[in-house]
């Protein structure tokens, strides 16, 4: 049976499978990495990513069959500043949620216009855009700015130009960066020469399915990998774990629970209005997009719940506990709500200042009463995302749910009563990324063809239909939490002004 080789490199660490042609996953092995953060600069060191691949490339190439190996697919976090002179890196990668190019991005919108960046790039830009990044090295950082060769966009970016020495970015990774002119899939020359930062050092744009290059013989032996196989240069996360959650088709929806989380959707080829939040990202095949809403926090409320109002914190499975617990509770959580803005919020709203909070609560209220609130709190808030993507009057037929969260029967069930529709639990739910990319992978080998996963992956561990007495209940329980939201926008303005005194 064929095999590839499937890595993902995450913000925390790196996933790194040997799957079969059937999707069959026969090792697994992951590395973590440190982030260096001091006050608005995130940083990680890309050599610290190229060490975790490796790892895991020898953690499981004792099974793989090398006769049958057929290649390397790569995925992996998005929106990274990687600078490269020569064959070294110049400076720690700046991440997506380094934000110190603040006055760089108000220095943009001055220069380019806000109403035009928005236009041609497809959503609204902050100083986590490396455009703005960019600027800020230009200003701060001459030496590295001018000792530049190539800037690359994404971690796999990265172990690409490891495995290959190609400077390669794909479209669903440079639509992040505000670098990119969305509706010509070309880079945005307009707003890069009026800003006058170098065009020169920019990647090749390829789709998520392109061929980078081929293992030397030196690069295989030291992995134990047969040399001349492919490196398959795959896609940014959103696009693997879109692929990987069977919504990379038109009409397809998917909702991913991890500590973050998002609603994806992909579209012919239609731009949603990034001032509800939404961000509209180039899918791994460029004629299509990819409309994700995301949320800042979703699977980390239920953590924060578990850490610090539950008694399950030092206990050997908290989750479980917490969920055996919630169950007990009638749906509507006896008439509390939650609001799940612990970090802020992005979409369907941008509201920085915005905090979590129970609704509702009296003396009759309990502990559970809160647990079961907190999962449909979250719930909520992805139906209200999915509203800004598909308007609130399209009901779903189905919506794949992964990420960690997905292991929770009850979350599932609490998902489909919310959103009116079945859900479906896959049975790699927290590996969709690595089953994205060996979508990729595979079409690239001509063993699948389109982007819905074929039968061969399409691995479906539960089903869950909504429950027709819920249906009502959560209604009108959603239409009092989306009064609540901008109900409290101008004291949760009040409160960030009082933290910031105090």
């Amino acid at each position: 049976m064929e095999q590839i080789i499937a890595i993902d490199i995450g913000t925390t660490g790196t996933k790194t499978a040997l799957i079969t042609r059937s999707g069959e996953i026969l090792a697994r092995y992951y590395a973590s990495y440190e982030t260096r953060s001091q006050h608005v600069q995130v940083e990680q060191n890309p050599e610290d990513w190229w060490e975790a691949v490796r790892q895991g490339i020898l953690a499981v190439n004792a099974y793989v069959d090398k006769e049958n190996f057929c290649g390397i697919a790569l995925g992996g976090q998005m929106q990274d500043l990687i600078l490269l002179g020569g064959k070294r890196v110049l400076a720690p990668a700046m991440l997506y949620s380094d934000t110190r190019a603040q006055a760089e991005i108000h220095a943009i919108e001055k220069i380019i216009g806000k109403d035009r960046l928005i236009n041609m790039t497809g959503n609204i830009q902050d100083a986590s855009s490396l455009l703005a990044k960019l600027l800020w090295l230009k200003k701060h950082k001459p030496e590295i700015y001018h000792a530049l060769e190539t800037v690359l966009l994404g971690a796999h970016d990265y172990i690409a130009w490891k495995l290959t020495g190609s400077t390669n970015t794909d479209f669903t990774t440079a639509a992040t960066t505000g670098l990119l002119d969305i509706k010509r899939n070309t880079w945005a020359l307009d707003i890069i020469n009026a800003l006058t930062l170098r065009i020169d050092i920019l990647p090749y744009l390829v789709p998520g399915d392109h061929v980078d290059g081929y293992l030397s013989n030196e690069t295989a032996a030291s992995l134990g990998l047969p040399p001349g196989c492919p490196i398959f240069h795959g896609s940014g996360d959103v696009g693997t774990t879109t692929l990987g959650a069977n919504a990379g088709e038109p009409g397809t929806t998917s909702c991913y629970l991890g500590t973050s989380g998002w609603v994806a959707a992909t579209t012919e080829n239609v731009l949603a209005d990034p001032e509800c939040g939404i961000f509209n990202l180039r899918h791994p095949d460029p004629a299509k997009i990819i409309q994700v809403g995301p949320m800042l926090l979703a699977g980390g409320n239920i953590q924060w719940i578990v850490e610090n109002i539950s008694s399950f914190a030092e206990e050997h499975n908290p989750y479980d506990l917490l969920n055996a617990k919630a169950a007990a509770v009638k749906p509507g959580s006896n008439g509390v709500i939650y609001l799940p803005y612990l970090s802020g919020e992005r979409s369907p709203f941008k509201a920085p200042e915005a905090r979590g909070g129970f609704v509702g609560l009296s003396r009759e209220t309990k502990r559970e009463d809160l647990y079961r609130a907190a999962l449909e709190g979250v719930a909520f808030a992805m139906r209200s995302i999915q509203e800004a993507i598909t308007g609130p009057d399209v009901k779903l037929k189905s919506l794949t749910l992964s990420g960690g969260g997905a292991k929770s029967s009850l979350w599932a069930q609490i998902f489909a009563d919310v959103f009116h529709c079945e859900v479906i639990v896959l049975e790699n739910a927290e590996e969709v990324g690595l089953i994205g990319a060996a979508l990729l992978c595979g079409k690239a080998l001509r063993w699948y063809t389109g982007d819905l996963l074929p039968l061969e992956l399409l691995k479906v561990k539960a089903t869950y239909a909504p429950t027709a007495e819920n249906i009502p209940r959560y209604d009108e329980l959603y239409a009092i939490f989306r009064q609540l939201y901008p109900a409290l926008r101008t004291s949760w303005s009040a409160l960030k002004t009082y933290r910031e005194k105090h």
